[in-house]
Parts: structure tokens; C-alpha cells; sequence
């Protein structure tokens, strides 16, 4: 079984949608007291979210998520995930060896979790109200208490042996087109799985026998029986890609450990089984939707984010050219997220806030929010860029989160 060590961190949830107060100061952390009766309640938090649209002041998205966090006594403690039950979507975690207690996936954060067999058995850090042993020895599952995974990166796990053309995909079984082989003491493996492993965009010169693979922020393009690759352009030495033979027909291969090393997987030869394991990780990358329209029609671009392991808020801006459109709204795509947009038609760059309004994390592939804009009427054919900048996300513990983007186009027919 394979083990590896996940770490969680437990807040408790005293924040409700209807409404919240937290005694403090005027001015703690930055907060904004709009009632002046010396409370924060939920409707300062929408005014700052408001105000930071139109502001070139330091308000920032970190104020909003102090001004929901309630500060308790608690204590960091350790507990062991001893197993987990997938029927029930529950794992029954251990304390101090002779406290068990059972949460749920959802309560632990995770229930959107992919390849969660892969954290079974792990350690798991909560902040736990004190004294931590009266807390677990007290919980059920009606309790005010949540928690979220601090796993910083998605995964990708695929599985093949040397030979076969059985393998496995996040554990799922995949049949490869042809097996991988060592040819001259190295890994060559069929290129398709691997560029889905890595989910690259790619593309293929048949007359030049050449493979340009793209897959966050890194380039690579590697020539047929050539001994050197280029990475982001820059020449260097490679171990080549070839076309080889095999029982279902030439197929190409690539070096494999070479591959991996340029995008930043792991990969695992067990010599005596013959076994390959390759494994990706992944940062949360948010990114726009490509759209397509007409000149002097409306188009609506939304923003994804995606290998997202738990966020409690988010900011960013959407960049354009004036001069071939113009932005006109924006507005939420996700219910657990209080999204604020640019309240002027025409601003540019295009400010998008957004905020768990009980400071919890919502983890998975989301959408964020989507944002209209019209095309100018004199706009001409082709592709006009968008670009995201300044993107800021924090999960619960208002700890930032280290995100990808990925700018796109909208095409005028």
C-alpha cells in the first residue's frame, strides 16, 4: 500500500450566511466598522468587497477574509488516519492512540480529493479547540466543526509494465495502444498517455517528423531520431524520440525519464517487476474560457480554476484592448463564493473579487465568475487576448495559495 503523508487543517465555523458580528476594534487588521457601532458585520464585509472595485487604495481581499475569521483558543494536534470507509465517505482518524473518532470525507475536506486512496494512513495536523481530548472525545458529526486538506497539488498517477499494454490511469484501468519497451537501456513510451498524463496541448509536423508539447508554461519540441530537444526554445541534449515497431503496428515513443524531468513528473522503475509508475503534479491554474463572436454582439468569457485543492477567496483582473471591446458585467458562477465584479461599464482591466462568506474552503474544478463584454462594431477578424493578472487565492487560513494562469482569446468570426 502506498502511503503518503497529507496534513489538514481544521478551523471552526461560527460564521453564517444570515448574519455575523465579530467584536473589534475599528481599524483591527484594516477592518472597515461602516455602522461605527464597533462591530463587523456581514454587511461592512460586502462593502469592502465593493469598495475594492473602485479604490486604488490598500484595501485587499486578505482585510475580507480577517474580517470573517473568528479567532478561537485552539491547539494543533495530530491525529492518524487509521482507514477509510469509500461507502460511507467516512475515515475513522486515531488521537492520542485510544481517542477514535470517524469525520467524513466532506468534513476533512476530502470529498473532492482525487486519487484519495493514495492518502490513506497519513498524519493528519488539526487545530482543534482546546482541550483537544474533550474535543474528540465529544464529537459527532452534528458538531459546529469543519475542516480542509492543506494538499497543495493535484495528481496524476499512471501505471504500466514493460511489455503489456495494461495500465492504469488514477487507478482506473487504460489500455494503452502499444506497450511501453526498453530499447537501448532506456524507457521509450507511446506519446499519447503521457501527453494526457500531463494534460498538454500538443501538435505534430508530419513532414518534419516534429512534436511541439505545451502543458504549464513549459515548451518542448523534440524531432524524430534527433539527439537534441529545445525547452522554452533553448537547445539541449536529449536522448531521442523514435518510432519503433511493434506488434500493433510503428508507433512513437518517447524517452520517458527525459520527458517527465522537462514537465516536472516523478517517474518509478521497479527493474525486478518490470513495473513503471509516473507521476504529475499539479498547481492550481485558473484560466478563461475560449470564446468566439461576432463584431458588435456581446460575449460572455468565464473563469476556471482547475487541481484546486480547497480556496476560501480569490482576486484578479481580465486585461483587453479598448479598442476591440469593451466590458460590460460580470457576475457569479459559483453559490459558494459572494463574487464582487467592476461596477463601471467600460473599465479596463476588469476587477474580480471573490469570498467564502463562512471562510471555508471549496475545493474541485470550479467555475468562478463569467464576464461580458461587446465587441466593438469595427473590430476586425482573428484573435484579441485576454490576460489574467494578479491572481490571489487564500484557503481558510488566509495562507496564499501558489496558482498558475492561463490567458485566452476571444475569436470575432
Amino acid at each position: 500500500m502506498k502511503r503518503i503523508l497529507f496534513v489538514a487543517t481544521a478551523f471552526v465555523l461560527f460564521v453564517t450566511l444570515a448574519f455575523s458580528t465579530v467584536a473589534a476594534e475599528p481599524g483591527d487588521y484594516g477592518y472597515y466598522d461602516k455602522t461605527g457601532d464597533g462591530k463587523i458585520e456581514l454587511v461592512d464585509v460586502l462593502d469592502v468587497l465593493c469598495e475594492m472595485l473602485n479604490s486604488d487604495s490598500d484595501v485587499n481581499l486578505i482585510r475580507v477574509l480577517r474580517t470573517l475569521k473568528i479567532t478561537t483558543t485552539c491547539e494543533v494536534v495530530n491525529a492518524t488516519v487509521k482507514t477509510m470507509d469509500y461507502d460511507s465517505k467516512t475515515a475513522t482518524l486515531f488521537y492520542d492512540e485510544d481517542i477514535e473518532v470517524k469525520m467524513s470525507f466532506a468534513q476533512l475536506g476530502l470529498d473532492n480529493v482525487p486519487n484519495i486512496a493514495f492518502y490513506e494512513q497519513g498524519t493528519v495536523t488539526m487545530s482543534v479547540p482546546t482541550p483537544a481530548a474533550d474535543f474528540f472525545a465529544n464529537y459527532n458529526a452534528s458538531s459546529v466543526y469543519a475542516a480542509a486538506v492543506d494538499i497543495k497539488y493535484d495528481m496524476n498517477i499512471l501505471e504500466a509494465t514493460i511489455g503489456n499494454v495494461n495500465a492504469k490511469l488514477n487507478g482506473e484501468a487504460n489500455v494503452l495502444h502499444t506497450a511501453p519497451v526498453v530499447h537501448n537501456g532506456i524507457i521509450m513510451f507511446p506519446i499519447r498517455p503521457i501527453i494526457e498524463l500531463v494534460e498538454a496541448k500538443h501538435s505534430f509536423d508530419e513532414a518534419t517528423k516534429t512534436i511541439v508539447v505545451e502543458a504549464y508554461g513549459t515548451t518542448l519540441e523534440m524531432t524524430v531520431d534527433a539527439t537534441e530537444a529545445y525547452v522554452n526554445g533553448e537547445k539541449v541534449d536529449a536522448p531521442s524520440m523514435l518510432v519503433l515497431d511493434t506488434a500493433e503496428g510503428a508507433y512513437t515513443f518517447f524517452p520517458l525519464e527525459f520527458v517527465a524531468e522537462v514537465f516536472g513528473a516523478t517517474v518509478v522503475f521497479d527493474e525486478d517487476t518490470q513495473t513503471i509508475t509516473v507521476m504529475q503534479q499539479f498547481h492550481p491554474t485558473v484560466y478563461l474560457s475560449e470564446v468566439s463572436g461576432t463584431a458588435g454582439e456581446d460575449v460572455a468569457v468565464t473563469a476556471y480554476i482547475k487541481h484546486n485543492p480547497g480556496i476560501a477567496g480569490f482576486e484578479f483582473r481580465i486585461s483587453y484592448d479598448s479598442n476591440t471591446m469593451a466590458y460590460v458585467s460580470g457576475k457569479s458562477e459559483n453559490g459558494n463564493f459572494y463574487i464582487a465584479t467592476s461596477t463601471t461599464a467600460g473599465a479596463n482591466p476588469v476587477k474580480v473579487v471573490g469570498a467564502n462568506l463562512s471562510l471555508k474552503n471549496v475545493t474541485g474544478d470550479l467555475k468562478l465568475a463569467t464576464v461580458t463584454f461587446t465587441i466593438a462594431a469595427d473590430t476586425t477578424s482573428g484573435k484579441h487576448a485576454l490576460a489574467i493578472d494578479g491572481f490571489k487565492a487564500y484557503d481558510a487560513d488566509i495562507i496564499e495559495l501558489r496558482v498558475k494562469t492561463e490567458n485566452s482569446d476571444i475569436t470575432v468570426n
